[in-house]
């Protein structure tokens, strides 16, 4: 008694399903990784530009650059974030039947999606303080630049 997709269309959809949510993490996953690396070379643009500055608030805003680029530099992790089936445990699945195959592999992917779900809240939650960051340091690299002309003005 051979049992396929077609004859459990619940086992189709969440089949479906479970391999759409991975396709859309994928996707999340790498458009995080587009803007850590965007917010890496702004932070090294920043740091290169004011490396011979030393006034208080350059200083500081050039810190804390250095501080956002560490924090970018970990939304790339953890790595790697791409799922990786074990093939040599889906061996065993040859000779199955076409359903239970599927059924393993929706529970694989489940538990994928499940983890990978959570490295991909723990990746936002760092771009996002990376990105604060950056604009606390532009704000420092200003108010350090605008300061010092105005004193320069004063005398």
């Amino acid at each position: 008694m051979s049992m396929s997709h077609k004859d459990d269309p619940s086992l189709a959809v969440v089949h479906e399903e479970a391999q759409r949510g991975l396709d859309t993490q994928d996707k999340t996953s790498e458009r995080i990784d587009t803007k850590a690396a965007a917010t890496l070379a702004f932070t090294g643009l920043l740091i290169t530009l004011t490396r011979h500055d030393e006034r208080l608030f350059v200083s500081a805003g050039r810190i804390t650059a250095v501080a956002a680029a560490v924090i970018a530099l970990g939304a790339f992790f953890p790595w790697p974030r791409r799922r990786m089936l074990e093939l040599k445990r889906l061996r065993r699945y040859l000779a199955k039947e076409a359903a239970e195959t599927t059924r393993y592999l929706v529970l694989l992917k489940t538990g994928y999606e499940d983890r990978i779900a959570s490295e991909i809240s723990q990746r936002r939650l760092a771009l996002r303080m990376a990105l604060i960051l950056v604009v606390v340091s532009m704000t420092l690299i200003a108010l350090g630049a605008t300061l010092s002309d105005t004193r320069e003005v004063v005398r």
